[in-house]
């Protein structure tokens, strides 16, 4: 796979991930400097950069933005991916991490209100709700169980958010219309703990 340009120059390591069949292509570029979190969308690659201290900070706090890409990825450049998924399977979660993760969503469902209150296109929306509550469901489930777990996984699960963010990802690509009272039921839901 020809990877975007320049982009080897940057990483340490590169990893593709999420839907393999898909129409774009997901990589988490690993920079060798320490240049903090972007995101951008560019054609077919939808591309996560984060710089190599941050990064390893996410895994420490299993971090789904960083232990999604390690555990169902595949490494295209570099050499670290064996020993990050090695230790992530080794790891417990603990009373940080939850946290952690908690004050991540809340982070993500303030970003939800603000878009709101800016009247901000309805995809911001929609995305940072996403994020917040598969962040505050990955937070319950690390409040139960220590070990490291996949959204896939995740998703196997039965409570109420989890059922939300199965639609949520199930409506991505209806209408607004459609989508409207999933954004309300998820606030609500969020909101209320």
């Amino acid at each position: 796979m020809e990877l975007p340009p320049n982009l080897t120059e940057v990483s340490s390591s590169i990893i593709q991930y999420g839907n393999f069949e898909g129409n774009d292509v997901d990589l988490l570029s690993v920079a060798k400097g320490n240049c903090g979190f972007k995101h951008e969308i560019e054609g077919k690659w939808d591309l996560v950069v984060i710089g190599r201290k941050r990064f390893l900070r996410m895994l420490e706090h299993f971090d789904p933005v960083a232990t999604e890409p390690v555990l169902t990825g595949d490494e295209l450049h570099g050499h670290d991916l064996p020993s990050w998924k090695q230790q992530l399977l080794q790891d417990q979660a603990t009373a940080d991490d939850v946290d952690y993760l908690y004050f991540t969503s809340g982070i993500f469902l303030d970003w939800t209100k603000e878009h709101i209150r800016l009247k901000s296109p309805f995809e911001h929306i929609w995305l940072t709700l996403v994020f917040s509550l598969s962040f505050n469901l990955f937070a319950e489930y690390y409040r139960e169980n220590h070990n490291v777990v996949t959204l896939s996984k995740l998703l196997e699960g039965d409570s109420l958010g989890i059922s939300l963010l199965k639609k949520m990802r199930e409506k991505r690509h209806e209408p607004r219309e459609v989508r409207q009272s999933l954004v309300e039921n998820s606030l609500g839901l969020l909101l209320s703990s």
